[in-house]
């Protein structure tokens, strides 16, 4: 993982377009054969359901839950937030 590159998106305006550029670059370097790992860390988990997965409610672990652990001091399990998506 010597060539692992990490990008970025943020502003603290809302509606400016985060969510989408994230969600678009993700697919772009997906269909270019790059591994991508997008991370959701807005708690509306909007990028979650553009992702495919609508019943967030219902996902095991998130960033939230991750935090959660690491402060209770509890083994933090990443793997459980890690959602994969058919593509």
């Amino acid at each position: 993982m010597t060539k692992c590159k990490t990008i970025a998106i943020a502003n603290q305006k809302g509606g400016v377009g985060k969510t989408t550029t994230a969600f678009s670059l993700g697919i772009a370097l997906s269909n270019n054969n790059k591994k991508v790992l997008v991370v959701d860390a807005d708690p509306q988990a909007n990028l979650t359901t553009y992702m495919g997965f609508y019943d967030e409610d219902n996902i095991s672990a998130n960033l939230s839950t991750l935090i959660e652990d690491f402060i209770d001091n509890k083994e933090v399990k990443t793997e459980q937030a890690i959602l994969h998506h058919k593509e």
